[in-house]
Order: C-alpha cells, then structure tokens, then sequence
C-alpha cells in the first residue's frame, strides 16, 4: 500500500513536472527503481505511472548504471510477443530516450527481431513511427549494430515520419558520414529517398562529410527521366520546400522549439539547403565541389 501511495505520488508530480527537466532530473533515480513496479501495473490495465514514466524519461541520463539496472532487463519481455498493447507501447515510446550502446552486439540481432516485430503490432499512430524510426537511426550511427537491422526494420524508413526537433537518430547519422552509404549499398532508391526525406529538418542540418554525401547521393542516384525516379525527385524537392519554408519563418520562431539555435547556425543550415536542392534541380555539383556554407 505505501509502495502505490508513492508511485501515485510520483505520477502526480511528473504529470505537473513534464516540461520542467530539472524537476525531473532530480527525481529520476527514484523514476528508474520504480519502473519495474510501472510495468506490473500496467500489466493489470492501470497505465498512469507507465504515462508519467514516458513524459520523464526524455530527460534521464540515459548511460546511467539506474537505467542499465531497471530498464535493460525489462525492455525485451515488455516487447515479447506475449505483451499487452499497453506494454509493447511504452516500451516503443521509452526506447529513442534510451542510449543502445550498452546493448551487446550478440543481443542486438534478437532485440531488433522482437522490437520491430512489436511495433508492427501497434497501430501505426504518429508517436510510435517516430519513435521506431528515431531509434533505427540511432541503431544505423553504429557499425556493429547496423548489421543486424533487418529488411523489415528499413522499411519503416519509408512511412517518413516528421521526427521532433531534438531527435537522437537525427542527430547522430547528420555528424556521421558512414549510414548514408549504408543506405545507398541496399540499392533501392526508395529507401534511400526515404532516408533523406526524414533526415531533412529545419532544426538542423548534416555536417560537412554528410551533407557531402548528401548531395553526391542526389546527383548520382536521381538523374534520369524514369517514372521512378522523377518520382522520388518530386517527393525530396517538396520536402526541400518545406525545410526553405519554415526556415523562412525567421530566427524567432525556431527557437520557440530550439532555444540553442544562433544567426550564424541558421544561415549555414539555409544555405545547405539551398545548395541541396539547387543540385537536385540542376543535377550538377558546381566546379571545386559543393558549397559548405
């Protein structure tokens, strides 16, 4: 009885504490050692700590030894064939928060068949595909993992979710340079025109040896008068579109979803754009190579 007393305290306080970071970020030890106690409630169909776990987990430390401890053990039973919806859902949602590089490589191959087996259990809702696509990103940055992921799991690369300005996937394939080639050796340009589709993003921007890549992937692999391929070119250019867009909308708006973003960083990432579908366009990369900034 005192153990419910505390966890619907706790969720009482997280549900007003959401958008408070530090607030949560004080109390996660106590969130994480409460977490398996989440998942046997939400077993018996009340899912009210599993809801205040998933608005504060976005904020954990996710290398910690308390996430290691009371998370790694439950994710592959929350996400096994016999779970409930409830379950398999807030395990979809909690892992992009979740850092998988403590995942050793023997266990990946099994983890992403049981993952991505649960996610097309799911209804196919907005925050489910973004989250299963923000975590095949993240699993895509790192070589030893990238071998694992199955044809099925690419695949949900091309439902192109509109991922949320701080993403981790994003984030990790725009400094790499080596997931874009990852992409291109599967040889199937839909895919590869999903990739680039959902990295695109007004809240930032490829770094130098990706936006490279970029641009040689769209002069390379979308040339061409084919059915297909003009296709795939009218998809990426009104997503270039839409990126200019919203980029146009100024300084101020952008930092109402990301407060770190400076003058200097929005004009680099307007004209790497701009480059971007200049090329698409034109279908040449000017003399000296492509323009940087």
């Amino acid at each position: 009885m005192q153990l419910e007393t505390i966890a619907s305290s706790i969720a009482l306080r997280l549900a007003k504490a959401s958008q408070d970071p530090p607030a949560v970020l004080s109390k996660y030890k106590a969130i994480t050692a409460l977490f398996p106690y989440a998942v046997r409630r939400g077993q018996e169909g009340d899912s009210q700590l599993l809801d205040a776990f998933l608005c504060a987990v976005r904020y954990f430390p996710s290398t910690s030894q308390w996430t290691r401890r009371y998370i790694r053990p439950v994710l592959p039973r929350l996400l096994s064939e016999g779970s409930s919806t409830t379950l398999k859902r807030a395990a979809i949602l909690a892992l992009p928060y979740l850092e998988l590089a403590w995942l050793d490589s023997e266990e990946m191959c099994t983890f992403t068949e049981i993952w991505i087996s649960a996610a097309d259990d799911l209804e196919d809702t907005e925050g489910v595909c973004q989250a299963v696509v923000d975590v095949l990103l993240q699993m895509a940055f790192f070589h030893s993992v990238r071998a694992h992921i199955s044809p099925k799991a690419w695949s949900w690369l091309n439902k192109r979710p509109a991922l949320p300005p701080r993403c981790r996937g994003r984030l990790l394939c725009s400094i790499g340079s080596n997931v874009l080639p990852a992409v291109r050796a599967r040889n199937d340009l839909e895919l590869l025109a999903s990739y680039l589709i959902t990295m695109w993003s007004e809240w930032d921007c490829a770094g130098e040896w990706a936006f490279e890549g970029m641009c040689q992937a769209l002069l390379e692999e979308f040339r061409g008068d084919g059915d297909e391929v003009r296709e795939h070119r009218l998809a990426l250019l009104g997503r270039l579109n839409s990126v200019l867009g919203e980029l146009g909308r100024g300084l101020a708006y952008l930092r109402g979803w990301n407060p770190d973003m400076q003058p200097g960083e929005l004009e680099v990432i307007r004209k790497r754009y701009r480059e971007l579908k200049r090329i698409l366009l034109q279908g040449a990369v000017p003399d000296g190579g492509v323009r940087l900034s």
